[in-house]
């Protein structure tokens, strides 16, 4: 008997509150999921959620956003949860299921694991993860695989945050990257603020913290103090109009646009010669073919204006004697031979001159933003927005802005961007026993015979791995801090060599580039299995179907620092504990991994883990709070908060580059990529040293337009994407969140208005146009869409709401009446960065004969 995805009549029975119990009030301290894990108090009667509250913290003050708030009804108590387990019936994307016992589901996949194991293969069984705030306990989830030597991919990481990553570590060393890759910054301090490629403030966490709901006060309190912001980006953004000026970007060209600042601020000598000395490596010498000059010991050169010659460049710190040497060459003397150099900031001074304002499409405005930035130093910030890969040559844009804030000066000075320094360090960056995984002899030893490396989060992953081994190789076809490969798994599914996939808070069905060829990769395997608590694409595509536990129905320990209005760093670690026993049958994931593994023999490793408490536990340990703060304490007693006064300390540890300076010219790229003819990249613009732009192919027609995307304020991409309460049109006042927006000016040469239905064909970027493309499925493919006309919007582009639109046929209606974005979108990969372009689409528009609406 076929039945839909969730038995209305059954499930409501099973969500309703018992009459036995009492009416007892309680508060329950806990965290959202439906973005960035706020911390939040739930208030519980009869074991059903009826209020929920910010935490009475720094940064909060007892609020939430309508996210939050949204969680309740729109998830937990979501009509269509799935309350139960569900066994596919129809063909793989029909979205038909009949009930099923966890028994069947559990003995199912414990047979496939055996078969893959004993035939010597565990790595055919993946585990895919999402979002880590909305996935249960992503720590377990690598414990397990490192257990079962399975397969584990942060999937969604790469096409959220890990080509920025990977910049930052290149730049300025991993012991200050990683905490600059969100632009924390001195905003109370801020004079001039230039942010790019982000819904500011609306999605934006420059003031540190878990999400944007705790930075509006600091953002507030930097604008009542004079503080002007400047917004870079194609789209005027739903939250954009509350900064001081938009300025509209063609696509692509960021790192033109960058450089052009960088320009200026050379030409006038608006940069801070005495920082750049000190703490860069713009003194250090470059020979003329591009190489980085060494003497016989090794050591990088920097050219001693003291005694006309050159020596070793010096530890951060010290300055005295050298020179930036801007418009010099310089000849040095090295095994007999004179050689010809010139220092990194000149070699980069004339890469910017190729670069000047005029070239922008708003040079009067360059000038005038550069200027702001040069006059106002160190006070400013010129931030290229958090998240990554919008193109192939984002690594570049990023490079490129680093590149400028070094010429301002701006780090860990009043205004400028901070680091905060106290931090409850839960797990190291580096290699480490992961987040709360047991060790023996608490449980029996499970790493003999597998080299372990860094993975995301603080987790541990096999050097064999997919998302790994590509990293280690000599020399690396991919940085190491690259949080995944995505597109590796499904060459590795086409293959043979993934055959079963569980998937968990992330959506690559619809979420990835090329989705269509993505969903054809997915239809391959042996076995599909998705946890979740309502539909979604992948859900359809499901063998089997688990009835997840929700956020508010299963434990997790969080921990951030931010900055606070008292010019105190805020450091929080709470916990985000059940407020409910799990609805129907859910469990949380992590329940039936242990169950799984205890089928196949596994059960040593698994049967005395203290999932809620003990885990949690291990995990401050490591950070040295326990045990005056224990997992339980913050479960009954709510976050734990330290205040310590902010420290301006550029070197607080030591700048882990290979100069060990922030680096403007990249050593790292010049000799492991660039100059390295033993590199996949060798003499790829894409790892060039230097910043630099690279132009992108382009529409060339009047009904051709770059397809781009964004975020919006009220959604969040995972956990909101099916969440009726943020899709009510009310909310999205003149922000049509299903619409296609165009300009106003091309539009009309295309006979297009509001409310027009047009049909968008994907036409490149094919391989031939762009040798990062790897995947042209996309290609020829059409969507529909209504479109919205808009004055606030570069003409080069055609915008969307990122994830606004899928073809799940269990999904709300609302999310069919936009067009499937990644499925216009060819898959291209950033060289060493691996960024997957998520904004590089080339489309035509045509408008469609009234009446004709549907998506196939």
């Amino acid at each position: 008997m076929k039945e839909p995805l969730t038995g209305q009549k059954e499930k409501e029975k099973e969500m309703r509150p018992s009459k036995t119990n009492d009416q007892k009030e309680k508060w329950i301290h806990s965290a959202c999921a439906m973005c960035l894990a706020a911390p939040m108090k739930v208030r519980v009667r009869n074991h059903r959620i009826i209020e929920v509250r910010g935490e009475d913290i720094p940064g909060f003050h007892g609020k939430l956003c309508g996210k939050a708030m949204a969680g309740i009804g729109g998830r937990i108590y979501a009509p269509d949860r799935i309350l139960y387990p569900l066994k596919r019936i129809g063909e793989r994307g029909e979205g038909k299921f009949v009930r099923c016992s966890w028994e069947e589901v559990i003995e199912a996949v414990a047979a496939k694991v055996k078969e893959y194991t004993d035939g010597g293969h565990p790595e055919f069984f993946e585990i895919w993860w999402g979002c880590p705030v909305q996935t249960d306990n992503i720590f377990f989830l690598h414990y397990w695989a490192a257990v079962m030597r399975a397969g584990i991919s942060y999937l969604h990481g790469q096409i959220c945050f890990g080509d920025h990553l990977v910049e930052k570590t290149v730049t300025f060393g991993r012991n200050h990257g990683q905490y600059l890759l969100q632009g924390t910054s001195d905003l109370s301090r801020t004079r001039y603020a230039v942010i790019a490629g982000q819904n500011f403030p609306g999605t934006s966490r420059e003031g540190g913290g878990s999400c944007a709901a705790n930075c509006y006060s600091l953002f507030l309190k930097a604008r009542e103090n004079g503080c002007k912001f400047v917004s870079i980006d194609p789209k005027l953004a739903d939250s954009t109009p509350w900064c001081n000026e938009w300025v509209p970007i063609r696509p692509g060209s960021d790192a033109n646009f960058a450089l052009s600042i960088a320009n200026t601020l050379i030409k006038e000598k608006l940069y801070d010669e005495d920082f750049l000395l000190k703490y860069t490596n713009a003194p250090q010498l470059i020979k003329e073919d591009g190489r980085p000059l060494r003497d016989k010991d090794g050591n990088y050169l920097a050219w001693d204006a003291k005694v006309e010659s050159p020596k070793p460049l010096p530890a951060a710190g010290e300055g005295n004697g050298l020179t930036l040497g801007l418009g010099k060459t310089f000849d040095v003397a090295l095994e007999g031979q004179i050689v010809k150099c010139k220092t990194a900031l000149e070699m980069f001074a004339e890469e910017a001159k190729k670069h000047p304002p005029e070239n922008t499409d708003f040079p009067d405005k360059t000038v005038e933003i550069a200027r702001n930035l040069g006059t106002q130093k160190p006070s400013v910030i010129f931030f290229p927005g958090f998240t990554s890969g919008r193109y192939p040559n984002w690594f570049q844009v990023l490079r490129a802005y680093s590149a400028t804030n070094l010429l301002l000066g701006n780090f860990e000075r009043p205004g400028g961007f901070y680091i905060t320094k106290k931090r409850f360090q839960f797990a190291e960056r580096r290699l480490n026993i992961g987040v709360g995984w047991p060790e023996p002899p608490e449980v029996p030893e499970y790493r003999e015979g597998i080299t372990f490396v860094p993975g995301p989060q603080g987790n541990m992953m096999e050097v064999q791995a997919i998302d790994k081994e590509p990293c280690y190789k000599d020399p690396p076809d991919f940085h190491p801090d690259t949080v995944a490969l995505p597109w590796l798994h499904f060459e590795a599914i086409e293959k043979g060599k993934v055959k079963a996939v569980l998937s968990t808070a992330e959506n690559a069905a619809v979420t990835q580039p090329d989705a269509k060829y993505v969903w054809d990769c997915l239809k391959k395997l042996d076995l599909i299995i998705v946890g979740e608590q309502v539909p979604k694409e992948f859900v359809d595509l499901a063998d089997y179907v688990l009835p997840e536990a929700s956020f508010l129905e299963r434990s997790h320990l969080y921990g951030y620092s931010s900055i606070g209005l008292n010019d105190k760093e805020v450091l929080v670690t709470y916990m985000r504990s059940p407020a409910i026993p799990p609805q129907g049958e859910s469990k949380p994931i992590s329940w039936f991994l242990s169950e799984v593994a205890k089928r196949v023999g596994k059960e040593e490793y698994f049967e005395k883990l203290d999932l809620d408490f003990e885990w949690w536990d291990r995990a401050l340990k490591k950070a040295g709070l326990y045990p005056r703060v224990t997992a339980k304490k913050l479960a009954e007693k709510g976050p734990y908060v330290e205040e310590h006064p902010m420290t301006y300390n550029i070197l607080y540890k030591p700048i882990a580059t290979r100069s060990g300076r922030f680096e403007i010219y990249s050593n790292e790229l010049a000799e492991d990529c660039y100059h390295n003819q033993k590199s996949r990249w060798y003499r790829s613009p894409y790892v060039s040293p230097l910043p630099i732009h690279i132009p992108l192919a382009g529409p060339q027609g009047d009904d051709e337009f770059y397809l781009i995307c964004g975020k919006a304020t009220w959604h969040q991409k995972s956990a909101t994407q099916h969440e009726r309460y943020l899709m009510e049109d009310a909310i999205e006042g003149d922000c049509s969140y299903s619409s296609i927006y165009l300009n106003t000016a091309r539009a009309q040469k295309l006979g297009i208005q509001t409310g027009d239905w047009v049909e968008v064909e994907c036409i490149g970027p094919t391989k031939k146009d762009d040798p990062c493309v790897l995947q042209e499925t996309a290609i020829g493919r059409r969507e529909k869409a209504r479109v919205k006309v808009t004055e606030g919007l570069h003409p080069a582009g055609a915008w969307v709401f990122f994830a606004s639109g899928h073809k799940s046929p269990s999904m709300l209606p609302k999310v069919r009446e936009s067009l499937t974005y990644n499925w216009l979108l060819p898959l291209s990969v950033a060289p060493y960065a691996a960024g997957t372009s998520k904004n590089y689409s080339i489309v035509r528009i045509s408008k469609l004969d009234e009446g004709i609406r549907k998506n196939g």
